[in-house]
């Protein structure tokens, strides 16, 4: 509190759905955008959905809206799991 005392912190929930294809990520990152968010932080990953899925692009408009995304590398040997491998990120 003491680095940034005028912040704003909010929690958005992506659910407890197993995979990313079953959570709602994308709708989380979209709310987040619409709240003004500058910064989002994702303290999760997994392997990457393709391209076209909502969640992708849901990442995408949050880059193209100017949104610092920042995610967890992951805890398994080698290239980090999406979202953190993601283009961006």
């Amino acid at each position: 509190r003491g680095i940034a005392p005028g912040a704003t912190v909010r929690h958005y929930s992506r659910g407890t759905a197993p995979s990313m294809d079953e959570a709602n990520a994308d709708e989380a990152v979209r709310q987040a955008i619409a709240d003004g968010a500058d910064i989002i932080n994702m303290s999760f990953g997994g392997s990457a959905p393709p391209v076209g899925h909502p969640w992708r692009d849901a990442l995408a408009e949050a880059l193209r809206a100017g949104v610092v995304l920042v995610a967890s590398g992951g805890n398994v040997e080698g290239l980090p799991g999406f979202p953190a491998a993601g283009n961006g990120i």
